[in-house]
């Protein structure tokens, strides 16, 4: 496999992820959590979530950064 193919799927991946699947449904989500709840502040609180999920899995993950890349 070439360094090409292997990062057009890592862009492809990253962009259906990233702006497909939530930039682009953000709005109609937000709406639904408000149709459905009756709050306001129910977006916010759903941010206040995936913020504390990513928290966890931040912590639980080991820091790499004295690592090396390339073993010689």
């Amino acid at each position: 496999m070439n360094d090409v193919g292997l990062l057009t799927r890592a862009a492809l991946a990253s962009f259906i992820g990233n702006f497909a699947l939530f930039g682009d449904t953000a709005p109609l989500g937000a709406t639904w959590l408000i149709a459905v709840t009756g709050g306001n502040l129910a977006p916010a609180w759903y941010l206040v979530g995936a913020a504390g999920v990513a928290l966890v899995a931040m912590l639980a993950s080991r820091e790499t950064s004295r690592l090396r890349l390339v073993d010689d």
